[in-house]
C-alpha cells in the first residue's frame, strides 16, 4: 500500500492501476508460455491425497499451488494442487 501512496504523491500514472497477477518482467506473454519456453517438460504422475495415481502432468514446474486446470486427470471431481 505504501508504494501506491508514493506513486500517487509523485503523480505517477501507475498509482491507480489494478494490481498485476502476472510476472511483469516477461511482457505480454502468458506465464505458462514463458515457463514452457524456459523449462524443459518433465512429465509425471499426478498423485492423489491417498497416494493413488489420478492422472498425469507435463511438468510440475508448469503448475502453481491451488491450480485447478491443466492436469490430465482420470477423475472428473474438482481437485487442486497441494504440493
Amino acid at each position: 500500500m505504501r508504494v501506491r501512496q508514493i506513486a500517487k504523491s509523485l503523480n505517477l500514472s501507475t498509482a491507480e492501476k489494478k494490481d498485476s497477477q502476472g510476472i511483469c518482467f516477461i511482457g505480454a506473454i502468458n506465464v505458462g508460455q514463458f515457463l514452457r519456453s524456459e523449462i524443459s517438460a518433465k512429465p509425471g504422475d499426478v498423485i492423489g491425497a491417498n497416494n493413488q495415481i489420478i492422472g498425469g502432468h507435463d511438468g510440475a514446474a508448469y503448475y502453481t499451488v491451488g491450480q485447478r486446470h491443466g492436469f490430465k486427470l482420470t477423475n472428473t471431481k474438482v481437485l487442486s494442487a497441494l504440493y
